[in-house]
C-alpha cells in the first residue's frame, strides 16, 4: 500500500504569507499538487498537513467536498520534521511506501511519481534533484568570496518516497538530535541509509517568492483550455422566464420541454464540450422522465461528470434578449451561476445584448445564451 503526505503547514515567513494558500488562476497552491496525488490510482490513502490555525469546520468541508474522503487532514508541526511526523502516526498499518510532497512545488506530474516508485527496490528512499550547471559562489559578508565547484553539485527536490519502515526508523531516531535536517533524504542519508537521486527532467519550480508565483501562474495559465455552450428557445406569452437560476417575472415564458433557462442550459453545453460528450440534448433527452425538469438539477447532473475531471476557472455568459432587460438583474444572476458552480462572483461574467436596432436580426420570439468556460486541472 502506498500512503502520501503533503506538506502545507509552513508559515511562509519569506514569501510574506501562508503561501501554500494563495490562489492561482481561481485555487490555492496547495490544490494542484493533491490534485495529481488523486489521479494517481496508486495512491490509497493522502495526508494534507496544515497548519493547526487553519483547522476549521469551513476548510474542511470544502477539502473533503472539492476533493474525496481519500484525504485526511494533519495538524502540522513546529518544523518539517515534526510535520511528517504527525503524519506518520496516522498511516495506516499497512502501508509499506511513503510519498512526501512539499505544496509549495505545484507543476507535481504522474510520471515523476512512477519513475520514484519503480526505481526505489533497492533503496530505503528516492528523491528528484536537479543538477546544478550554474557557477556557484560562496558570499559571506567580510569575507572574501569563493567559489564552489558545481561538480556533484545538486538541488534536492520533491516528490520523494520511501519504504515506510526506513522512513519512521529515521524520523524516531532523528527527531532528539541538534542537527536540522531539511528534508527526509537527508535524515536517512545520517542513518548510512541507501537514498537513490533521480535527475529532473521537468520544470518543479519551488514557491518561495512572490516572483514565483507570477512565474507559476504564468506557466499554470498554460495548462488551461477553453469551451463554448450555447443554447436558444422560443418564447411565448407567459408569466416570465428563469435566467441562471433566477426568476424573473415578465410577460413571456419560454416554450420548452424543461424549464428553458437558457443561460444554464448554455452552461451545461460547454461542461459537456469539455468533456467532449455529447450535447446536453443526448444527455437529457426530451421524455416523461425530463418533462417540466429543473435546470439547476441538469447543472447538477453535468457539474458532477465535470468535477471528475477538471475544474471551472471562469465562466463568461453573453445573453441574447430583447426584453425584458438583463441589466437589473445581472448581479443576482452572476451571484446564482457563481454559487451553482461553486466559484467566486469576481470569476463569472454576465452580458447581454438585443436586436440593436438591426432588422435582419428579431429576438421577438425567441431567446439564447453563448457561454465561454475556462477549464483546467
Amino acid at each position: 500500500m502506498i500512503s502520501a503526505i503533503l506538506l502545507a503547514a509552513g508559515t511562509g515567513e519569506r514569501f510574506g504569507a501562508k503561501k501554500q494558500f494563495v490562489e492561482i488562476n481561481n485555487k490555492p497552491l496547495f490544490s494542484y499538487s493533491l490534485e495529481v496525488l488523486l489521479e494517481f490510482e496508486k495512491i490509497e490513502e493522502i495526508f494534507l498537513v496544515i497548519p493547526l490555525d487553519k483547522f476549521s469546520e469551513t476548510f474542511e468541508k470544502k477539502v473533503f467536498n472539492q476533493f474525496s474522503n481519500k484525504v485526511q487532514l494533519v495538524a502540522g508541526g513546529k518544523t518539517r520534521a515534526e510535520s511528517v511526523e504527525k503524519a506518520i502516526e496516522n498511516l495506516d498499518p499497512r502501508t509499506k511506501l511513503v510519498l512526501i510532497h512539499d505544496a509549495a512545488r505545484p507543476l507535481l506530474n504522474c510520471n515523476q511519481l512512477n519513475q520514484l516508485i519503480d526505481e526505489i527496490k533497492s533503496h530505503d528512499g528516492a528523491t528528484m534533484v536537479r543538477p546544478i550547471h550554474d557557477t556557484v559562489k560562496r558570499i559571506q559578508r567580510g569575507q572574501k568570496i569563493s567559489p564552489v565547484k558545481r561538480e556533484g553539485l545538486y538541488a534536492v527536490e520533491t516528490p520523494q518516497v520511501f519504504k515506510y519502515e526506513s522512513l519512521k526508523s529515521a524520523i524516531l531516531f532523528t527527531k532528539n538530535l541538534d542537527e536540522v535536517f531539511t528534508d527526509e533524504t537527508t535524515a536517512l542519508e545520517h542513518l548510512n541509509m541507501k537514498v537513490l537521486h533521480v535527475p529532473n527532467k521537468d520544470f518543479n519550480l519551488k514557491i518561495t517568492t512572490k516572483d514565483d508565483m507570477v512565474v507559476a501562474e504564468k506557466f499554470l495559465q498554460k495548462q488551461l483550455k477553453y469551451s463554448i455552450g450555447l443554447d436558444y428557445h422560443s418564447v411565448e406569452p407567459g408569466p416570465g422566464i428563469s435566467v441562471g437560476g433566477v426568476d424573473i417575472a415578465c410577460e413571456i415564458q419560454t416554450k420548452a420541454h424543461s424549464d428553458g433557462d437558457v443561460l444554464l442550459h448554455a452552461i451545461i453545453d460547454a461542461l459537456f464540450g469539455a468533456l467532449s460528450s455529447k450535447d446536453i440534448g443526448e444527455h437529457f433527452p426530451e421524455n416523461e422522465n425530463n418533462k417540466n425538469i429543473d435546470s439547476k438539477k441538469m447543472l447538477v447532473d453535468a457539474l458532477n461528470q465535470f468535477k471528475k475531471h477538471f475544474n471551472i476557472y471562469f465562466v463568461d455568459a453573453t445573453i441574447t434578449l430583447n426584453s425584458p432587460k438583463i441589466s437589473p438583474h445581472r448581479k443576482e444572476i452572476q451571484a446564482s451561476v457563481a454559487k451553482l458552480l461553486s466559484i467566486s462572483k469576481n470569476n463569472v461574467s454576465i452580458k447581454a445584448i438585443t436586436r440593436n436596432g438591426l432588422n435582419f436580426i428579431d429576438f421577438k420570439e425567441g431567446w439564447g445564451a453563448e457561454v465561454i468556460l475556462t477549464f483546467g486541472k
